[in-house]
């Protein structure tokens, strides 16, 4: 699993998950956010191809699967760019079923920022509380998110239906703990499958549960 984020804010909101192991690439200026969904329009086409030959539909019926990959992009309305965001919208049509998902970001939910084409692709959406029954409308298709108590956290998914959630409070510096400790996670599982277990090493695995 890798992820790839588009933050044209300076980087600022996605600072915290740089040092991850599975962050590939932040691009924070117009052009890098161009050149990131080129390489990812790219990538489905090489997967396309892949598919294509193997004589399958989407990635999970191949033997042996690519890396899935995922695109962050926060405040989706600071993409202005016309060919950047028809790329995008061609990941959103085409991307899925190659193992690659993109997530878009908006505090701006309006037709203009968010059209129709690019929407009917989002198979998945969450809303905060939102001040207009419109604003809720463009992300949700009803005013619910709109009739949100005013309570932090509290939120909308939907998929074929609404369903009411509680988001917890996760602090930066929990942020950062969680990423220390899946950089260190990941290192010890590699040192564990790069090296074959003795049969005492076996016996003790079966015994006791082993932390790393």
């Amino acid at each position: 699993l890798s992820f790839d984020a588009i933050d044209l804010k300076g980087g600022l909101e996605m600072s915290l998950f740089r040092d991850s192991d599975h962050f590939r690439q932040i691009a924070k200026t117009r052009q890098q956010a161009l050149n990131l969904v080129k390489q990812l329009n790219d990538e489905v086409d090489r997967r396309m191809k892949i598919l294509d030959r193997a004589g399958v539909t989407n990635i999970w019926a191949l033997d042996r699967q690519p890396t899935k990959k995922i695109l962050i992009i926060d405040e989706f309305a600071e993409i202005t760019n016309d060919e950047t965001k028809e790329k995008v919208n061609r990941l959103l049509r085409l991307a899925r079923f190659c193992g690659i998902y993109v997530v878009i970001a908006t505090q701006r939910p309006t037709v203009n920022i968010l059209p129709g084409r690019a929407k009917a692709n989002l198979t998945t959406r969450i809303s905060f509380r939102l001040p207009t029954s419109t604003d809720s409308s463009v992300i949700l298709d009803n005013p619910e998110a709109s009739n949100l108590p005013k309570i932090p956290g509290r939120g909308i998914y939907k998929v074929n239906e609404n369903i009411v959630f509680q988001a917890p409070y996760i602090s930066e510096g929990r942020v950062k703990d969680i990423v220390s400790y899946n950089n260190t996670n990941e290192s010890c599982q590699q040192e564990q499958s790069d090296s074959e277990p003795t049969e005492e090493q076996e016996k003790q695995d079966n015994e006791v549960i082993r932390i790393c």
